[in-house]
């Protein structure tokens, strides 16, 4: 087994899947969470894998419905996004 494979192995065993499971039945999952337009699109850019599926969100209301309705594996946050009244800072629920 080479190391892809191993690494592969593992993260299906983490994410509940069987060793060897198909990548089509289960996705990484990704949230961005990027106030910015271009910022968004060269992340989805740079992220374009058959492996991934990336949601992006444009504020924190957004990206918190995302966290609970969709569970992404991984969340990549703009640092410059603005707080939403009352929320605190962008990585509070995060």
């Amino acid at each position: 087994m080479n190391p892809s494979e191993s690494f592969s192995a593992a993260r299906g065993n983490e994410m509940g899947t069987s060793v060897g499971a198909s990548n089509a039945e289960r996705r990484a999952r990704v949230l961005v969470l990027a106030s910015e337009r271009i910022v968004a699109v060269r992340v989805r850019v740079a992220l374009n894998d058959s492996r991934i599926q990336v949601r992006v969100a444009r504020d924190q209301p957004g990206a918190a419905a995302l966290l609970e309705s969709w569970r992404p594996d991984l969340a990549i946050v703009d640092v410059d996004i603005e707080p939403f009244p009352g929320s605190g800072t962008p990585f509070a629920r995060l």
